[in-house]
């Protein structure tokens, strides 16, 4: 039972995730992205508030350095996402955070603690930045560089905000992380230099609200399918969002991905899952 609800929060985070993806990217009104994130923050806020006010003093304890650096990663990465998300497909977005996101936290491991990578790993490595260049090549005409480059330096930034996730949980709550996350994703919006925000109506306010609804429905159900599966088979799940946001393209955006958009996603798959694969133990 605990495996099969585990399942169940996997794939709604992965669906709800692929929907705030796709209203993102969308975007009708064209809202500049600092204003996007200040409502997600705020939805972000008062979706957990109620769950950790007591613990807000932690973060003015002398040793709250990690629960500061984990909220300004973590706001850097939603800033890039979005500006990435601008540029490129729904789909294309989540494929390049998703597949550069285990490529570096796997590079961070190995040069901070010491982890030796596998010939197998480093194979795995190997084939993501292949897959990478696979995405590329057909999409450049409308992926501009700098879209490229802004969501690889996204997936390094979920890579960091991954690597110290560890340390953090086990000092703090999962409400308390997620609300230093939204806080500190709107200083960022009200110090990100932006053009002047163009009033709202309420259809925008309506699109806004929705987006950051569903982008803490995707951040619950993550914490939770985390609580009830192993790590390996929970990020995995939550990898399965670039499917479901290539396939809102497909079906609402009237996108046709290119053949080697297609090669490029079996490619990463192969080379997370070579990446992800448990080491042999060797006998004693």
């Amino acid at each position: 039972m605990k495996t099969q609800l585990g399942l169940i929060f996997g794939l709604l985070a992965a669906v709800s995730y692929a929907l705030m993806s796709y209203l993102v990217h969308w975007n009708p009104s064209a809202i500049p992205v600092a204003e996007m994130t200040l409502v997600r923050g705020g939805v972000t806020i008062a979706g957990v508030l109620p769950f950790c006010w007591r613990e807000l003093g932690y973060f003015f304890q002398k040793d709250s350095a990690a629960l500061w650096f984990r909220g300004f990663i973590g706001s850097l990465g939603l800033f890039l996402y979005y500006f990435t998300l601008q540029g490129t497909t729904s789909g294309n977005a989540n494929f390049l955070f998703w597949a550069a996101t285990p490529l570096f936290v796997s590079l961070l491991a190995w040069t901070f603690l010491r982890e030796r990578l596998t010939r197998r790993e480093a194979m795995g490595i190997g084939i993501v930045l292949l897959a990478n260049v696979l995405l590329y090549i057909p999409t450049r005409t409308f992926m501009p560089l700098w879209v490229w480059v802004t969501g690889t330096a996204g997936g390094f930034a979920s890579a960091l905000a991954y690597f110290t996730l560890g340390s953090v949980t086990k000092r703090y709550s999962s409400s308390l992380i997620v609300f230093s996350f939204g806080a500190i994703s709107i200083l960022f919006s009200l110090c990100w230099p932006s053009p002047p925000w163009p009033p709202l109506s309420q259809t925008d306010w309506a699109y806004l609200l929705i987006s950051g609804i569903l982008g803490l429905a995707s951040q619950l159900f993550t914490t939770l399918s985390f609580v009830h599966l192993k790590s390996g088979v929970a990020t995995s799940l939550g990898r399965s969002s670039v499917l479901f946001s290539g396939a809102l393209d497909i079906i609402f955006g009237g996108y046709h991905p290119h053949w080697l958009e297609w090669m490029s996603y079996v490619v990463v798959i192969f080379g997370v899952w070579l990446t992800q694969r448990p080491r042999k133990r060797r006998e004693a």
